[in-house]
């Protein structure tokens, strides 16, 4: 099932009179809602399994937060979770902690859990994502310039990563 968020633009009566009462505009109400998926999950190239692909910009390596837009979010990592948990990132505006493979050296793959390793929503308006992993950057001694990759793995349950090409 695929994720969209749900506004209401339209209020009820009693938050008609609510507002009235307080003289405040109202504010659309949103929620994660699922949806039919007319197309198929994507295929999984095992030659090429990332779709999220990014160049890693100063800040995302210097605080460990790895940026991803709402459209990677939803369409790369929500559309395998529960209702339920995506509505508690995206709604709750919480944290999510997760587990995140290094499969960069694909011999001995390194799995990270820590209360470092999360997926967080930044802004209220579901802007963008990011994804903290402090430890995995200073691991990997991650710089400006590479190019990572990520994906969601529903067998593991977890994100998968590999340093695709390491920067100037």
């Amino acid at each position: 099932m695929k994720k969209t968020l749900y506004y209401n633009f339209i209020p009820t009566k009693a938050e008609e009179e609510e507002c009235k009462a307080t003289a405040t505009p109202y504010n659309p109400s949103r929620d994660v809602v699922e949806l039919r998926d007319i197309y198929p999950l994507p295929v999984f190239d095992p030659l090429n399994p990332w779709p999220i692909k990014k160049v890693l910009m100063p800040a995302e390596v210097g605080s460990g937060r790895i940026v991803l837009s709402h459209s990677e979010a939803f369409n790369c990592v929500f559309r395998y979770w529960t209702a339920e948990t995506t509505h508690h990132v995206v709604i709750g505006q919480k944290k999510k902690s997760v587990l995140v493979w290094d499969v960069t050296e694909e011999n001995n793959p390194t799995s990270y859990i820590s209360e470092d390793m999360f997926l967080e929503q930044v802004g209220p308006d579901c802007e963008y994502y990011v994804l903290g992993c402090t430890e995995l950057v200073r691991d990997r001694r991650l710089n400006a310039g590479d190019e990572i990759g990520l994906f969601w793995d529903m067998k593991t349950v977890a994100f998968q990563f590999k340093v695709l090409r390491r920067g100037p």
